[in-house]
């Protein structure tokens, strides 16, 4: 009797599975940057690859699965090693996009960052602060330099957005910002 529960449970669940993923009702709110909207029935995609037709991984009611295995099958081996690579991208002096993003992006397609500049309510803009860390910058300056890295995301080839991490938790350092981007406080109050 309990495996018979299980199996009715597991069913139910698959069956929500994919009821969830084929109905619905309205489309999310989309929006974009540098790519065409297209419209199928009432629901909005973005054109990621451009090509004025809905494929599969632009389609947000298809299974993630079904989603993964098209976009792989469009990538280059160029734009499958960039998504391997993770490297810090920071941004400049008050949020301002720098050569390095566009250059990680266009040229060696990658699309995983760490971010670690601190970010203040009022920072004092120096130029470009220890270059691991990157300038300080505002809470608005942070958003408007993370907008202007998934605009130039979009604009590439298959249009796959940048994700932006914090370094693992992992170890145990004075300046805090290399492992989890926020101020480490004053280096007295560590314990001795």
């Amino acid at each position: 009797m309990k495996n018979i529960g299980i199996i009715i449970i597991l069913f139910v669940l698959f069956l929500t599975r994919i009821y969830a993923q084929q109905h619905y009702n309205s489309s999310p709110r989309i929006e974009n940057r540098s790519v065409n909207l297209l419209q199928e029935k009432k629901f909005t995609f973005k054109d990621l690859n451009k090509n004025n037709k809905l494929d599969i991984y632009e389609d947000w009611r298809k299974p993630i699965e079904s989603r993964i295995a098209n976009l792989l099958g469009l990538m280059t081996l160029e734009e499958k090693v960039g998504m391997l690579l993770i490297n810090t991208l920071n941004a400049g002096e008050k949020g301002k996009l720098t050569d390095a993003a566009v250059d990680f992006i266009e040229n060696q397609k990658m699309t995983r960052f760490i971010f670690r500049n601190t970010i203040k309510n009022n920072p004092v803009n120096t130029p470009d602060g220890n270059g691991f860390a990157g300038a300080a910058i505002s809470p608005f300056e942070a958003a408007q330099f993370m907008n202007a890295v998934q605009e130039i995301s979009e604009r590439t080839r298959l249009g796959i957005p940048a994700l932006f991490k914090s370094n693992s938790r992992n170890h145990m350092e004075i300046d805090a910002r290399a492992g989890i981007n926020v101020e480490s406080g004053s280096f007295s109050s560590w314990p001795k």
